[in-house]
């Protein structure tokens, strides 16, 4: 177990594997001509322990990067 923030409070979560994964880009197109590309990729997923959400719903606590590929006009 490994210690997160979550709300501002300290909680136990444990690691998830991922056994799928899609990565997708999301393309944007400014004024100038110039395509910004953006991605999340996620490093690691933890699941809280002994804690749910507000709607009853298992907490999952993400670490990730994200990438950024510009292409000037």
């Amino acid at each position: 177990m490994v210690k997160v923030r979550y709300r501002g409070n300290e909680v136990e979560a444990v690691p998830i594997d991922v056994i799928s994964q899609e990565e997708f880009w999301n393309t944007y197109q400014l004024v100038d001509g110039s395509v910004i590309r953006m991605k999340v990729v996620v490093k690691d997923i933890l699941k809280v322990v002994d804690l749910l959400s507000d709607d009853g719903s298992p907490v999952y606590v993400t670490q990730s990067d994200t990438v950024i590929h510009l292409r000037k006009a």
